[in-house]
């Protein structure tokens, strides 16, 4: 009891974990001193009898030093377990987390070929709608042309060409 209270209590878990091996070797080595302090105690016994009291108390601080030795030994154990499961359980969660990236990169393949498709389709569109739109705008222009010309008789004006409201040069596919 006296040599657990000189060391100091570890923070955390883990630096418990890891001085558990020392303390046992500690414990070990202290055991072991006692019982040879206790065989040379039994020698000197049968010279003093009077030291008697002090081979008891020396044999309690002994058994005492044993039974935390095994609680050390369990604690030690029951955590290299936890250890062992904890560890079990990130490989398992790294395999499911692997396993869940296959499957989304899988599943979006035909999606994201999908958008592809759509936007291609869409570019279509989109071009046959501003050669519509510019059929129409030229006729329009034509037939003000027309209008203005045929109205006023005589001379015609010569009226600027519309301008060019297209995003692309003319002749450019999209």
């Amino acid at each position: 009891a006296a040599v657990a209270a000189e060391r100091p209590a570890a923070a955390t878990v883990p630096e418990a974990v890891a001085g558990l091996p020392t303390a046992l070797g500690a414990l070990r080595e202290d055991q072991e001193r006692l019982l040879e302090a206790v065989s040379s105690l039994r020698e000197a016994l049968t010279v003093d009898p009077g030291v008697g009291p002090a081979l008891e108390a020396l044999r309690e601080e002994a058994a005492d030093l044993a039974a935390s030795r095994a609680r050390l030994a369990g604690a030690l154990a029951a955590q290299e377990e936890r250890r062992a499961e904890g560890e079990q359980d990130i490989r398992q969660g790294l395999e499911a987390v692997r396993d869940l990236r296959k499957t989304v990169v899988l599943d979006l393949q035909p999606v994201l070929a999908g958008l592809d498709h759509t936007e291609v389709k869409m570019a279509r569109v989109c071009e046959q709608l501003m050669t519509k739109l510019e059929v129409q705008h030229l006729e329009v222009i034509s037939l003000m042309q027309n209008l203005c010309g045929a109205g006023f008789g005589a001379k015609r004006k010569a009226v600027p060409p519309a301008p060019d409201f297209r995003p692309w040069p003319a002749g450019r596919k999209v």
